[in-house]
C-alpha cells in the first residue's frame, strides 16, 4: 500500500479474508524511521473541474503545514504536470515528483490529470490523440486550471 504521504509497504491479508472486521498485517515499514507521521498534514485532496467539451477532469491539491482555508496569507503554488499525456497523478508515493514533499516545503500544490490521462476510461485517454493544441488539450487545460486555482479558490 502507498499514498502521497507513505512510501510502499507490504501487508498480508489473512487467509480467512471473508471474516469481519478485516485486519491487514503490516509486513514492512521501510520508511517509518524517517517519515512516519511527518507528512500527515500534506495528505492530498481531490477536486474536479469541467474540461474540454464538458468532460469532468480530476486534480489533486496538497496544502503546506500551517495552511488554513480563508486566511489572508499568500502561499507559493507549485503546479505539477505529469508526463505522457497517458499517465496520471494518483494517491501514490514517488521519490521524484511527490506533491506531499513539495507541500511540506511550503507550497500549495496542484496536480491535474487532464484529458489524455489514464485511469478515467479509454475514451478519456484517447481524447488527446491528434488534438495537441487544436482543442482544449493538455497544455491549455493545465494553464487554464492553474490560473483558475490561483485566482479564484480560497481552498
Amino acid at each position: 500500500m502507498t499514498s502521497h504521504i507513505n512510501p510502499l509497504d507490504y501487508y498480508l491479508l489473512p487467509e480467512q479474508y471473508d471474516s469481519e472486521p478485516r485486519h491487514l498485517h503490516r509486513l514492512t515499514s521501510f520508511s517509518a524511521k524517517h517519515i512516519d507521521g511527518r507528512l500527515d498534514s500534506q495528505q492530498g485532496e481531490e477536486f474536479w473541474f469541467e474540461g474540454d467539451e464538458g468532460i469532468q477532469v480530476m486534480g489533486w491539491i496538497n496544502r503546506p503545514p500551517g495552511f488554513k482555508k480563508g486566511q489572508e496569507k499568500k502561499w507559493p503554488m507549485a503546479f505539477l504536470i505529469h508526463g505522457g499525456p497517458q499517465g496520471a497523478w494518483e494517491d501514490s508515493w514517488s521519490t521524484r515528483w511527490n506533491p506531499a514533499l513539495f507541500a511540506a516545503q511550503g507550497y500549495v500544490v496542484i496536480a491535474v490529470n487532464p484529458t489524455g490521462s489514464t485511469g478515467y476510461g479509454q475514451e478519456f485517454s484517447d481524447r488527446i490523440q491528434g488534438n495537441w493544441g487544436s482543442r482544449k488539450s493538455l497544455p491549455n487545460q493545465v494553464i487554464d486550471e492553474s490560473d483558475h486555482q490561483a485566482h479564484t479558490k480560497t481552498w
